[in-house]
């Protein structure tokens, strides 16, 4: 009984230190963020601003150098976008719009919202002095 109860604990133990470590590692990534680009939307290089701050979120909370296809194969291209969940699709859409954007396979309107944005931090780049 005794073993029980210590193997049961220890299972709650670790539970919350891993709950601890996410709840840690969430709340430095979040802290990166700069409260500007909300207030001064696509003004002096905030959506350049912005993607390079998502990327630092991305890469605290290990997100960082995806598998995104090399484009060689069309069909590869599909299926790795169609094995994404929503939200994985809106992530790459939000984190690596140049790479999406580029990719033969995908849906036109995917690869269409993914090269707009691409543009438009290019754009916000120039015309911030920044590019």
């Amino acid at each position: 009984m005794a073993t029980l109860r210590g193997d049961a604990q220890d299972r709650i133990n670790k539970a919350l230190a891993g709950a601890k470590e996410a709840s840690d590692k969430g709340d430095h990534a979040l802290g990166r963020l700069d409260a500007d680009i909300l207030t001064r939307p696509r003004t002096f290089g905030s959506t350049a601003e912005t993607a390079a701050d998502v990327r630092d979120v991305a890469k605290d909370l290990g997100l960082a150098d995806p598998y995104v296809p090399d484009n060689k194969d069309p069909q590869k291209s599909a299926d790795w976008w169609k094995s994404l969940t929503p939200e994985q699709q809106s992530s790459y859409l939000a984190l690596y719009p140049d790479k999406v954007g580029q990719l033969d396979g995908l849906p036109a309107t995917v690869r269409d919202e993914a090269n707009r944005l691409a543009l438009d931090q290019e754009l916000d780049g120039l015309r911030s002095g920044t590019a």
